[in-house]
């Protein structure tokens, strides 16, 4: 699994501009897209079948043994 935070939503511009505050939105990048990144990048990486069945638990502890954070600012 691999997640790139390319944007946050600014919740506080949208409380104000709609009284709501929003929840649980997510941006995403195509798989495609990730991998052209990495490769263009020269970091290794494992793939695996997708199609493979996996419950949220399972996922979420394999994330877990190799999750960190990696911050740009330009």
């Amino acid at each position: 699994m691999v997640g790139i935070v390319v944007a946050k939503l600014d919740a506080l511009r949208i409380v104000r501009l709609t009284g709501s505050l929003p929840e649980n939105v997510n941006f995403a990048l195509n798989s495609g897209v990730i991998r052209s990144f990495l490769n263009a990048s020269g970091v290794e990486y494992q793939s695996e079948d997708s199609r493979v069945e996996r419950t949220v638990a399972d996922a979420a502890a394999t994330a877990r043994r190799y999750t960190f954070s990696i911050d740009c600012e330009h």
